[in-house]
């Protein structure tokens, strides 16, 4: 049930993402963008790891996550992250 609505939320966050892109005068560029500003905060949390603590493997399936999600999937991987590692 729990992965049900995980995924439901995933597929209605990546929806509104799209949306959004597309109704922008440059969508491919606007997915870029976003996708770069997220994998950039995965490295910012990558080397900031000696002083917080929190150290997030840099492997393809969290640079995927940061990358397809932006912000709110770094964020997601760095509570979960912090929750439960």
């Amino acid at each position: 049930m729990y992965q049900t609505v995980i995924v439901s939320i995933i597929a209605v966050y990546i929806f509104a993402y799209f949306i959004l892109a597309v109704r922008t005068q440059k969508p491919f560029k606007t997915m870029l963008f976003y996708s770069f500003i997220g994998v950039a905060v995965m490295f910012i949390i990558k080397l900031t790891a000696p002083y917080t603590g929190v150290n997030i493997p840099l492997n393809e399936y969290t640079l995927a996550t940061s990358a397809g999600l932006s912000i709110p999937g770094t964020i997601m991987l760095l509570v979960l992250k912090i929750l439960f590692i």
